[in-house]
């Protein structure tokens, strides 16, 4: 499946019947050994409208959340039980879904954290949201503002003068595996085109650039509009589509956008030795 190009194979572990190792991820997150994809999703347990969920980037580790993959998800879920919200729980946190009237699919974030020990970084800041930390990487030019904010998972945000002429596959991983963050981050690089469009590319942890990333989204919206860059209600447009996302008045913030399967096959489960 993809969630505006995100993309995910997504395995349904419900009986127990695949152990999951790095070398199946790895094998089935490459084009050439398997499917490709960005995150590789097991549906682990399904107990009426819950559903707990384990996610892995394509180098094997470990994912706290995904926004993206959880509207796929809750696609699945919605057409297997006939029902029209989902609570996906993953890691330490829970993704509400919701099948709107009009056929979209809304998904509950939850709050971002701010505080530099939730992120978490080992940069002592009384304020993420203007984290004035000097990373003596050259290509980084054009940046007006820097924020870090964790929203299940952790995120840096350069918001930029423009996106063009902008090497992330060179900063990308400096950032991600700088040694002020102990579990890594996501590297996005934001433009505010006005107060409701904001284009970004994101350098996922664990993936590389992707086509889109559904938390990264909600990082940046939150992040633009408490520096008033934005409204509550935006569109975050990314190089493989567009989402939504809305901000209520007690900082929850809720993510649209689209889900699409590519293909339902059979896994055949050869691993062997664990």
């Amino acid at each position: 499946m993809n969630g505006a190009g995100n993309e995910f194979v997504i395995v349904d572990n419900s009986r127990n019947e695949y152990l999951i190792t790095k070398s199946l991820i790895e094998k089935m997150s490459n084009k050439t050994t398997g499917p490709g994809c960005d995150q590789f999703i097991s549906i682990e347990k399904i107990n009426n409208n819950n559903v707990d969920v384990k996610i892995w980037n394509k180098d094997g580790s470990t994912a706290e959340a995904c926004g993206n993959a959880s509207r796929c998800v809750a696609k699945i879920m919605f057409e297997k039980k006939h029902v029209n919200e989902i609570n996906l729980n993953m890691h330490s946190l829970r993704h509400i879904c919701n099948l709107t009237e009009h056929g979209d699919i809304r998904v509950n974030m939850g709050k971002a954290q701010t505080q530099w020990k939730k992120i978490p970084t080992t940069f002592k800041t009384d304020n993420t949201l203007h984290f004035n930390y000097d990373f003596q990487i050259t290509p980084l030019k054009n940046i007006q503002d820097v924020c870090v904010v964790n929203i299940g998972n952790p995120h840096i945000i350069f918001f930029c003068k423009n996106l063009s002429n902008l090497n992330v596959n060179e900063i990308g991983p400096k950032i991600e595996n700088h040694e002020i963050f102990p579990e890594r981050i996501n590297v996005s690089f934001a433009h505010i085109i006005d107060r409701h469009n904001i284009d970004l590319i994101v350098w996922e942890r664990g993936a590389g650039i992707t086509k889109a990333c559904g938390t990264a989204a909600a990082a940046v919206a939150f992040a633009a509009n408490k520096l008033d860059l934005s409204e509550t209600n935006v569109y975050i447009n990314l190089p493989g589509g567009k989402l939504q996302i809305d901000i209520d008045i007690k900082d929850n913030i809720f993510k649209s956008g689209p889900a699409e399967l590519e293909y339902i096959d059979e896994f055949v489960y050869e691993e062997s030795n664990g």
